[in-house]
């Protein structure tokens, strides 16, 4: 054979990778003449032929498809179960392993095999070496010539030993396992016969100590007195105790120790609470004396301290899921649970991180969650896929467990069935008592109206609001209730602190000599207005609305400005703390403090949130639809945004549908009013009020809608510009100096002001005709929109008749525009207009900006006085004043083109 052949043969290295052998075997084989096929040798080299690989294979017994990579070798499977080298071999001489393959001398085991071999063999997956100890080496580690390995066995069989393992068909131990067996006395603990002796007291009175916790005593299993437990006291506890027997005497004649009512003022705490305290250890040197209890002042200055860090600690959803899963985990469970735990885990994290609402609810999810796996999920009887409907019926019927958890046992057997397959297909309900009735219930016209009128004896409430936190607080959440119909949720934690020093009310003696009057109460609302107006919904996530009604600004301000006094007083976090109950706080229902507030009108005291509130969003609908019911889309409408609902159909519950004489739409006319102001807003009204005949069984509406036709038909244009000139700028042209410059350009500023008039009102006469001509249909429509805010002008706080389309797109703002309908809010936008107009003014080296923005201020000022027109003088001051007019106008004077 010739070299020139060799392409069609391999060496015996080649032949061994083949066939996963050594190269010393592949030899040896072919020596001693167990390999002779395709075996040739030429210039001393022995070659191989391709050819005869596969009959190689076959020969030699190596199996097809065989890859030693699909298989553990018995070193593998050592390695694995952390057993010697050899006992995988005599696995497979046993027959524990039956399906091992031989070649080349070394046993190989299929990897899929693995499984069914931990099984068999009884493999813990929990096993750490590192960590979980034989009986033998637990015995080697206590050391004691007690406690051999065979003990160790008895105490486990006999439950002493309660922690441990089994794997491989053994006991395995962690330290821990033992640390409750000891071996004479324990470090740091002395025999109750030696803690009598210090005190000079018996044995039992050192045990009954230990019981009511004044010792801190131990029970500890002797290891060499045949494991029997035994009671062992803590040195510290002796010398603590000796100490607060000292203390006591000397505390006792302290006069810095309160008695439980001194406690409860400062602490702002019910009496039973403070009792409560004194049970549980949190006042712990508490004592009694001629039988009535002081508590130790450091104590509640202790308290006070941790109350403070536990308000500056931040405990959000990050927290309440490490938490769930520290305390599951510690929870045992039987071993099929292990996959329904894990599902549980999953399912609290969703919970969790979906949640919306005030800072306490993660941690009140967090125990929540948790005590449902310890009561229901830990105590399955098997995974919660395998259930039956018996299994359920169980759980959900048994009464011994609160209803709240078994809903949420409910909701994550739900969750499960989205991805597992459950062998029970059918829901099951808990069944709720009906509530229909409550659901429709509300309060009567005359009742409700009784509520409003009760709010409002502001000189009445002023005395008792001062003297009780908690009468105070009542007033300002039933003001809510019949104003904003908030959720009391919202109410107690979204009412922002108060800037009181903006008005000059600091202490409560200010209001024995003085009442606050109409400008005052307008910046504390506008204050709380801006404050919430990018605040969420704590259920919705949808923007709270705060909305005042005119005749409840001045009792809202003031209940507002006593309660952020109370807050600084007893320096709160939120406005009505009173409302606050437990730890961490949640949101209460009143109690009898509160509902001192009616005290005055007893058959108010019959009070429920969820009534008030469906009864004033019933009114508010009342006060949208008419008769004939057309508007009810509207209604709903503003009640969703009002209510900060996501949906119409939910802000529809909260509706009665009980109005049969009338006289929930008489009251309804009295309680709302609208925003909107303006001739052109006005005149929409008082033409469709007209044409669709709404008012005529209600004889306030005739007058309303008389009053809005006097107010637009101004007559004499001239005579209207004098009056606007006198009253707008009448204060601006008597501050200026009386000189000859000024007697000369004041016929000619009033004539400036006559011409922007006649100007003004022919925008309003084209704007006029044009709606003559629109069908009665399209002016209801536009209406509508309106009131819905489906018009948005480019300036906030006001409606555009032409949107989408815009008649000065140039204009960064609407205040100039005669399309622009504004809401009583606009007023922020104008003032802030108004003052950038002026330092524009000021600044302007140039005669068209200045003419220009001289033209903008004669808008604004206008907005302002329709403003004044519609809601009053002091209104209007409540944003900007007179005075800041006329200030910021006389500083540009020189260059106003007036």
């Amino acid at each position: 054979m010739t070299f020139k052949d060799n392409d069609e043969f391999i060496s015996v290295r080649e032949l061994a990778k083949l066939i996963y052998a050594s190269d010393i075997s592949v030899y040896q084989l072919i020596r001693e003449g167990n390999l002779k096929t395709g075996i040739f040798t030429t210039n001393g080299t022995i070659l191989v032929s391709k050819s005869a690989v596969p009959k190689i294979k076959q020969e030699l017994g190596l199996p097809e498809n065989f890859h030693p990579y699909d298989y553990y070798t018995t070193e593998d499977l050592a390695t694995l179960f952390d057993v010697h080298r050899t006992t995988p071999n005599k696995w497979i001489h046993k027959g524990i392993i039956s399906n091992a393959i031989l070649w080349m001398g070394q046993h190989y085991v299929p990897k899929t095999e693995l499984e069914k071999l931990k099984k068999t063999l009884g493999y813990n997956d929990d096993y750490d070496p590192q960590k979980h100890f034989s009986l033998e080496r637990m015995a080697e580690i206590i050391s004691q010539p007690t406690v051999t390995s065979k003990t160790l066995s008895k105490w486990v069989t006999r439950g002493i030993i309660t922690e441990y393992i089994t794997h491989l068909g053994l006991y395995y131990l962690t330290e821990e396992s033992v640390s409750m067996i000891t071996f004479g006395v324990p470090d740091d603990y002395v025999t109750i016969e030696e803690a009598a002796t210090r005190f000079s007291a018996s044995t039992n009175l050192i045990k009954q100590w230990a019981r009511d916790g004044k010792l801190k005593g131990e029970l500890f299993r002797d290891g060499a007195n045949n494991n029997r437990q035994k009671l062992f006291i803590h040195k510290d506890s002796i010398v603590s105790f000796l100490h607060s027997i000292i203390a006591i005497e000397r505390i006792s004649t302290d006069p810095t120790n309160l008695t439980i009512e001194e406690t409860c003022k400062r602490l702002n705490l019910h009496k039973a609470t403070v009792r409560r305290f004194i049970r549980n250890g949190i006042f712990p040197n508490a004592f009694k004396l001629n039988k009535m209890y002081l508590i130790y002042i450091n104590d509640i200055l202790h308290y006070e301290n941790q109350l403070a860090e536990e308000k500056n600690k931040h405990y959000g959803k990050v927290e309440a899921i490490q938490d769930i899963d520290k305390k599951i985990n510690v929870i045992p469970i039987p071993t099929y649970l292990k996959v329904t735990k894990q599902h549980y885990l999953n399912y609290c994290k969703i919970q969790v991180n979906k949640a919306r609402g005030n800072a306490s609810l993660p941690q009140r999810l967090m125990y929540e969650l948790s005590s449902t796996f310890k009561l229901i999920i830990a105590a399955l009887p098997n995974q919660i896929e395998k259930l039956t409907d018996n299994n359920r019926n169980e759980i959900v019927k048994n009464d011994e467990i609160p209803t709240h958890y078994r809903k949420r046992f409910l909701h994550f057997y739900r969750y499960c069935s989205g991805f597992l397959d459950m062998a029970s297909k059918t829901d099951i309900f808990i069944t709720k008592k009906d509530k229909d009735q409550e659901i429709k219930d509300i309060y009567t016209p005359e009742m409700y109206e009784k509520y409003i009128n009760h709010v409002k004896q502001v000189k009445v409430h002023i005395p008792y609001a001062i003297k009780g936190k908690s009468y105070c607080h009542m007033w300002l959440y039933t003001i809510m209730l019949l104003t904003d119909a908030w959720r009391p949720t919202d109410i107690v934690t979204q009412l922002p602190h108060i800037d009181i020093e903006e008005i000059g009310i600091t202490q409560y003696n200010w209001f024995e000599n003085n009442s606050i009057s109409p400008i005052q109460c307008q910046k504390i609302i506008s204050q709380v207005y801006l404050k919430t107006k990018n605040l969420e919904v704590s259920k919705t996530g949808a923007l709270l609305n705060f909305i005042v009604q005119p005749d409840m600004v001045e009792c809202m301000a003031t209940a507002l400005v006593i309660s952020e006094l109370h807050r600084r007083e007893y320096k709160d976090e939120v406005l009505l703390r009173t409302f606050l109950v437990g730890r961490p706080p949640n949101v209460s229902s009143p109690n009898k403090k509160h509902l001192n507030f009616f005290n005055q009108c007893s058959e108010l005291r019959e009070f429920s949130a969820h009534k008030l509130i469906r009864s004033t969003m019933t009114y508010l609908f009342y006060s949208t639809v008419e008769d004939d019911g057309e508007n009810a889309e509207i209604a709903i409408e503003l009640l969703q945004r009002m209510r900060s609902h996501e949906s119409p159909n939910t802000a529809a519950i909260y509706v009665s549908l009980t109005n049969k004489d009338g006289s929930i739409n008489r009251v309804s006319l009295n309680l709302f009013k609208r925003g909107h102001f303006g001739w052109l807003y006005n005149y929409l009204i008082s033409t469709v009020f007209e044409k669709h005949n709404i008012s005529t069984n209600l004889e306030e509406r005739t007058k309303i809608i008389q009053e809005l036709r006097n107010e637009m038909t101004p007559t004499e244009v001239e005579n209207w510009a004098m009056y606007f000139a006198t009253n707008v700028i009448g204060t601006l042209i008597s501050k200026k100096t009386l000189d000859t410059t000024t007697t000369e350009t004041f016929p000619k500023t009033l004539e400036d002001w006559v011409l922007y008039v006649k100007r003004n009102m022919k925008k309003k006469k084209s704007i006029v005709l044009e709606l003559t001509k629109v069908p009665e249909d399209i002016l209801i429509s536009l209406l509508k929109k309106i009131f819905r805010g489906e018009l948005p002008a480019k300036t906030e706080h006001g409606q555009c008749l032409t949107y989408p389309e815009c008649s000065k797109p140039k204009l960064t703002s609407c205040f100039s525009c005669e399309y622009f309908i504004p809401q009583s809010f606009v007023l922020y936008e104008g003032v802030n207009e108004f003052r950038r107009l002026i330092e524009s003014i000021k600044n302007s080296k140039y005669d068209a900006i200045i003419e220009r923005d001289s033209e903008f201020i004669k808008n604004i000022l206008v907005i302002f006085q329709e403003a004044m027109e519609t809601f009053g003088y002091q209104y209007v001051e409540g944003f900007i004043t007179k005075k800041e007019i006329n200030e910021m106008i006389l500083d540009v004077v020189e260059n106003l083109r007036l």
